[in-house]
């Protein structure tokens, strides 16, 4: 079917128009997906929802070309969806490894599960940190908090990596140090 007939068929609401697309270009809109996305399944929904972006904007614009028009919804939606698993991983790499620094802490179990025994310790943390001056602070803050990796912290605060860590590495003994004045068993 011709490009002309299958936006005439998303103008008129007509279901047809997502069949008529997949058969004419569903293998060249997954070609674009695979050379970006390894996985197969997320292949198949970023081509999936192109068809969706293309029904819902076809009404507003009517496109010179549906091949490269579509390719490029494609395209655009297979980068976000590889920015943001790549997020992820590097997130949760980043939750992981600030997880394992806290444990140099103390672990789960080192504190009983009371309610006044997390208020306790919620006040503890945040008298520890306000008490931090601005820069270990910040850095505290941005490693913990928002699980920024040592780079990303350097970085932005224009420090070295080595700095970042001596600074975190003391902090967690300062922190460990306190816990310990306050009576929680580490």
């Amino acid at each position: 079917m011709e490009d002309d007939k299958i936006i005439e068929l998303y103008l008129q609401r007509s279901e047809d128009a997502l069949k008529e697309t997949e058969n004419k270009y569903g293998r060249y809109l997954m070609s674009i997906a695979k050379n970006i996305l390894a996985d197969a399944e997320d292949c198949r929904e970023c081509v999936n929802d192109t068809y969706l972006n293309a029904w819902n904007m076809i009404p507003k614009a009517r496109p010179a070309s549906l091949q490269v028009w579509l390719g490029k919804i494609t395209r655009n939606l297979a980068l976000d969806r590889l920015r943001a698993a790549s997020a992820r991983k590097r997130g949760s790499g980043n939750a992981l490894q600030v997880l394992d620094e806290l444990s140099e802490i103390a672990s789960e179990d080192s504190f009983e599960e009371s309610i006044v025994d997390k208020v306790v310790l919620s006040d503890v943390f945040r008298s520890f940190v306000s008490a931090l001056e601005t820069e270990e602070k910040t850095i505290f803050i941005k490693r913990y908090w928002y699980f920024m990796s040592i780079r990303e912290i350097a970085d932005e605060m224009r420090l070295g990596q080595s700095k970042v860590k001596m600074t975190l590495m003391r902090l967690r003994a300062k922190l460990k140090e306190r816990l310990e004045k306050e009576g929680f068993e580490i």
